[in-house]
């Protein structure tokens, strides 16, 4: 973008530095309203700038789209979910009507009704609007681009939620091979991703696949957790930012904004892709303490009570990572345990998709009988009753 405008594809004119600059501080100042909590501000300066652009360009034109997807975050914030939706439909409309070779902002404007529909529990409506996005991110993008990844970590949490475990675990070992491949596996998203394919194993009581993958998140983490220890970081590589609106528990970290323009302006349509900008929804990687939690959670279902325990007490000491006396007797004891035969899968197990796992104790395994007559004896007791019964008739 020159200094003089960008170029509006959708319409031959041209958007003003101006216009650009009025929309880039809308949402500064918007952000930092919502960090305040003084939401009522935010949405009266989305109103006034919507009533400044359609006075301006009229009520069809691609930076009313920007100002709608804008105020949609203040409501999703204030859980108004359906003035976030109704703003989402409106800017989507708009789109599709005057910069419909824009994919990239359609894809995002999709994957945000999506996450506002999964707010309200609409898990049909908002598996239709991600697989819309995710067919539009593959499309323009290619099959292996990390927002692919995302938007299938999305896709896959909406499917947890419709209990599609077949296509959940698809879904998370398709992003996890992208992320693996493209980012490299010292990636966040890597750890990420994982950690949530491992709580959908858990959810099925798939424990020895679930137990596989929190060992190898917290080798990972603990090299990590004790590197950054003796060497600052700085703090975005704790939780990066994201571009694109994540499920709560189930998102990966956005990447860095790419292709800024060189004068430091950014072009308007780069707000139409808005996602979950503030630092509530920052995503962050698993821990060393989550993940202990998390197998001394998988060991307890599987009535490995003493190796639980166990790990449960180094996740209350464990605040820098594991040194290595400490990292040798985790090793130990689950190596010990590893040869014991577990319990097996208890129908009804059910967990929440969180970063850490073991904040419900685990059940109960539900007793093999359940109080109600065998078929084989209710066969006998009929027969037996038949029987009487051609007995009487035959005396009369």
């Amino acid at each position: 973008m020159s200094s003089q405008g960008s170029r509006d594809e959708s319409r031959g004119g041209v958007l003003t530095s101006e216009t650009a600059e009025k929309l880039q501080t809308l949402h500064s100042r918007v952000m930092q309203y919502i960090h305040q909590g003084r939401h009522e501000v935010a949405t009266a300066l989305c109103k006034q700038l919507n009533r400044e652009v359609q006075s301006d360009t009229g009520s069809e034109h691609q930076d009313l789209a920007i100002v709608l997807s804008i105020q949609a975050v203040v409501y999703k914030d204030q859980g108004k979910y359906g003035d976030a939706i109704q703003c989402l439909k409106e800017a989507l409309a708009v789109r599709e009507k005057t910069d419909p070779d824009n994919k990239q902002a359609l894809a995002a404007i999709l994957n945000n009704l999506a996450v506002v529909h999964a707010k309200t529990s609409n898990f049909k409506d908002a598996e239709m609007y991600c697989k819309r996005a995710l067919e539009i991110r593959q499309k323009i993008l290619g099959m292996n681009h990390p927002d692919v990844a995302k938007q299938l970590n999305n896709l896959a949490a909406l499917c947890m939620n419709l209990g599609k475990y077949d296509e959940v675990e698809w879904h998370y070992q398709r992003a996890l091979e992208i992320y693996q491949t493209e980012l490299g596996p010292d990636n966040t998203n890597v750890s990420r991703t994982k950690n949530l394919l491992a709580n959908c194993y858990l959810k099925q009581g798939k424990y020895k696949a679930a137990e596989h993958l929190f060992k190898e998140i917290l080798d990972k983490a603990n090299t990590l957790e004790l590197r950054e220890a003796e060497t600052p970081t700085n703090p975005q590589s704790m939780g990066d930012s994201q571009n694109m609106w994540m499920f709560d528990g189930s998102g990966s970290p956005g990447q860095e904004r790419r292709n800024q323009p060189a004068n430091g302006i950014k072009e308007a349509g780069t707000y139409s892709e808005q996602g979950e900008w503030h630092r509530s929804d920052r995503v962050l990687k698993p821990t060393v303490t989550d993940t202990l939690k998390n197998l001394s959670d998988v060991l307890k279902r599987q009535g490995k009570n003493d190796a639980a325990t166990v790990l449960a007490q180094f996740a209350t000491t464990s605040r820098k990572g594991l040194d290595a006396k400490q990292k040798e007797e985790v090793d130990k004891v689950l190596l010990d345990q590893a040869g014991k035969k577990g319990r097996e899968f208890v129908d009804g197990d059910d967990e929440d998709d969180r970063n850490s796992v073991s904040s419900q104790p685990p059940r109960s395994p539900s007793p093999k009988t359940s109080g109600r007559p065998s078929p084989a004896l209710v066969c006998t007791v009929f027969n037996l009753f038949y029987f009487i019964c051609i007995l009487f008739l035959c005396l009369l």
